[in-house]
């Protein structure tokens, strides 16, 4: 029995528009100040299992857009252009055959992005958990390594900028857990392992460890995991 797509998978075919009017394909074509001024386009390009506190109408993952994802390479693919759009945005360089770097624009767009509102969380950080969360939980979680390697590479050159606490759900978006398996329930019933892409067993001790002082090393440590794999 085939059933049908939900809203959101049609909106990441192409096939329907989000409410703003915009496609998928037009909101990637929007400029760096457009995709700052909006806060609810976010919800669609890298959705969860998981209610949206600042946009509680915005769509979540069913348990079987959940299973389409894993099981439907275009997708993934998809969802992989939607992050290189936001790299570019966070002043990052595209995915590719190594690891993420900072571009020439980094300092202008960190500025933008690293900067708080009325004393709060800049968000612009909540929206990179979302992004490691939806990577992982989507089946794309050797990116989100390398993504999260990435971003806290930055916050050990900014820890005045981006807090502890910013880390550590940086963190447990990925790295605490492996990659989760979801049950019909919606409960995250983790970890899965992925015989096929690759295993990362990442012990909770890692946590504390990258937040000491050789954190940049064990970051480093992880990607050339993810390297090795990458290259077999």
């Amino acid at each position: 029995m085939t059933h049908p797509k939900s809203d959101l998978i049609n909106f990441y075919l192409g096939r329907t528009q989000h409410p703003c009017g915009a496609t998928f394909d037009q909101i990637l074509a929007w400029s760096d100040a457009e995709l700052e001024d909006s806060h609810d386009v976010i919800q669609w390009l890298f959705p969860t299992e998981r209610p949206s506190h600042a946009v509680p109408d915005a769509p979540m993952l069913s348990y079987g857009d959940i299973q389409m994802f894993l099981k439907n390479e275009a997708l993934r693919s998809q969802q992989l252009r939607a992050l290189n759009r936001f790299l570019h945005f966070f002043g990052l360089s595209e995915l590719g055959p190594g690891s993420i770097t900072r571009t020439s624009a980094f300092d202008v767009r960190a500025a933008v992005w690293m900067k708080s509102h009325w004393g709060e969380v800049p968000h612009n950080y909540l929206r990179i958990t979302r992004i490691l969360d939806s990577l992982q939980l989507l089946g794309n979680h050797q990116v989100a390594m390398v993504v999260q390697n990435a971003f806290l590479h930055i916050a050990q050159d900014h820890p005045n900028l981006i807090e502890t606490e910013t880390q550590r759900r940086w963190l447990d978006a990925v790295s605490r857990h492996g990659p989760y398996e979801l049950g019909p329930n919606m409960v995250r019933i983790g970890p899965m392992r992925f015989a096929d892409e690759g295993d990362f067993p990442i012990q909770n001790s890692s946590l504390e460890a990258i937040l000491q002082l050789n954190t940049l090393e064990a970051l480093d440590s992880m990607q050339a995991r993810v390297d090795a794999v990458a290259t077999d």
